[in-house]
């Protein structure tokens, strides 16, 4: 199988997990990438890790057994599971950007990038996601972000409306007081190291 390939279909396995687990919050996504971008990942971060989903999402992985190991090299980072590895370049679809001394990673692309604050605890480094694990309004989220799109999803079959989905345009001078505050959830993502 290509590289691209085994590329795709690890990314789209990840997808599929981060949909379903934010399937039961408020997915929060953003326009832009917060700060300025970085050329390099730093080097306090780079090693080789596991990673450690949070909630329900980390106890079905835990049942498939599946381990998801993650490599931040100086240039991006290399996905290595079962069916080989895979690596997101850096400014490609995954960026690292900075605001003072805090880093955040966003993957994706615009309108839709996934954006994590970065929090380093010895060798672990926790990733908290800009979703809500509760209900959140438009107009609670425009305390935050410069410009703040509720998209509705398709009715279900009974005609109920769909799960509200927010994309916002991250002002970096308000970025930390939304995850700070009670909105974001406060179980992240988890990096081990390994080695």
């Amino acid at each position: 199988m290509s590289n691209t390939k085994i590329t795709m279909k690890k990314y789209l396995f990840f997808l599929g997990l981060f949909t379903l687990f934010i399937s039961s919050c408020t997915p929060v996504t953003s326009t832009n990438v917060p700060g300025s971008k970085m050329n390099q990942i730093p080097k306090n971060l780079r090693g080789k890790y596991e990673l450690v989903y949070p909630g329900d999402l980390g106890s079905m992985m835990d049942e498939s057994e599946e381990k998801t190991i993650v490599t931040f090299a100086s240039d991006g980072i290399i996905f290595n599971g079962t069916e080989g590895d895979s690596k997101s370049k850096l400014n490609d679809s995954l960026f690292v950007s900075k605001i003072g001394k805090q880093i955040y990673i966003a993957l994706g692309s615009s309108p839709d990038l996934n954006v994590f604050k970065v929090v380093k605890k010895g060798k672990e480094i926790e990733l908290y996601p800009m979703y809500c694990m509760d209900y959140v309004s438009q107009d609670e989220l425009k305390a935050y972000f410069s410009n703040v799109e509720e998209v509705v999803g398709e009715p279900d079959e009974n005609g109920e409306p769909g799960m509200s989905t927010f994309v916002v345009t991250i002002d970096d001078k308000r970025l930390d007081s939304y995850f700070e505050s009670d909105y974001p959830s406060k179980d992240p993502f988890k990096l081990v190291k390994t080695k």
